[in-house]
């Protein structure tokens, strides 16, 4: 209670001059907080938006080059037309071709594929998400590596099989956590301006 006092005393004694600057200060800092929350929240609807749109490009051009392939049991040319658009593409994790019983055809792993994984993600009694004409399925889970989208692509409507391509959010990440610094900064800048 004698603390509560105190610091109440304090803040009397001060002029008002200080406490309308605390005042200003404070709201500057709470409106710039407050404004750089939603366009953070803006900006990371947009980059998943993106993500998204580069997964299902990715996945049509797959999707369309790689159907001949997997009926003529080309292997070698879809795994080389995989590891490229890996190669390419910084955001892109893993690709996965499985022909229509969820078998795999093709990966960028080689012979070996990560635990979990494995696991068919085929859509079973779940509603597509409908883009440019294209039904697909997006999934978004953790993996060690931090957050993968997973894009199901179907191939000849699933008659031939599916692509799955799975999207690192790691860039986006960076990117928005170089936006919040950027805010932060700003707001701290626009702040000590304030005060003096």
């Amino acid at each position: 209670m004698m603390k509560i006092n105190k610091f109440s005393e304090k803040i009397n004694s001060l002029s008002l001059y200080y406490k309308i600057n605390v005042l200003v200060i404070g709201m500057i800092m709470l409106s710039g907080l407050v404004i750089g929350i939603s366009m953070l929240q803006a900006t990371s609807h947009l980059l998943e938006i993106q993500l998204d749109k580069r997964g299902i490009d990715i996945g049509n051009s797959i999707a369309s080059l790689s159907s001949n392939d997997i009926l003529l049991e080309d292997f070698f040319a879809i795994s080389d037309r995989l590891n490229k658009t890996k190669n390419n593409n910084a955001e892109v994790r893993y690709i996965l071709i499985t022909d229509s019983s969820g078998r795999i055809v093709a990966s960028t792993f080689g012979n070996s594929l990560p635990q979990g994984l494995v696991s068919v993600r085929l859509p079973v009694n779940e509603e597509p998400v409908v883009q440019d004409g294209n039904e697909l399925w997006i999934k978004r889970f953790s993996s060690n590596e931090g957050a993968i989208r997973e894009i199901l692509f179907p191939i000849e409507e699933g008659n031939i099989g599916f692509v799955r391509i799975g999207l690192s959010e790691k860039i986006m990440q960076g990117l928005l956590a170089e936006k919040v610094k950027e805010i932060l900064l700003t707001v701290l800048f626009v702040s000590l301006l304030a005060a003096i």
